[in-house]
């Protein structure tokens, strides 16, 4: 199974960088870059600390993620490195959208589906907010 990384950072506030690391599996990566293809952005709200975070302007599709050997994923996979995670919360964002738009019922579990289900219920909400 092949790995991705996502890492990098963006300014809050002009106070600090805050830093985002995360490795994801081959279908996150399709759920990534199909989104990434189909809408260029993905803005959103993301809050870290208590109170601190970006209100509507933060871009869930920033970052290119960076295929990684097998060899530097096993290197990596256990180190204690961290930062910020934004596939979950990317993940759950288009769930809410497609749930909202009636793409998928509320009895339907969005992680249940097969990637192909995934990858075309993504395509069929973008041609909808291109009309």
């Amino acid at each position: 199974m092949k790995h991705y990384l996502i890492c990098g950072s963006c300014d809050w506030a002009d106070e600090f960088d805050v830093h985002f690391y995360e490795i994801i599996d081959e279908e996150d990566y399709l759920i990534y870059t199909t989104t990434k293809s189909k809408f260029g952005e993905w803005l959103g709200g993301y809050y870290f600390g208590t109170n601190e975070g970006w209100d509507y302007d933060f871009d869930y599709l920033n970052w290119e993620p960076i295929e990684l050997t097998e060899e530097q994923y096993n290197a990596i996979k256990d180190l204690p490195i961290t930062g910020e995670r934004i596939f979950e919360r990317l993940y759950e964002d288009i769930w809410d959208k497609l749930n909202e738009e009636g793409l998928i019922g509320e009895d339907e579990n969005f992680d249940d589906f097969p990637i192909e289900k995934k990858l075309e219920l993504i395509k069929e909400y973008a041609n909808m907010c291109n009309e």
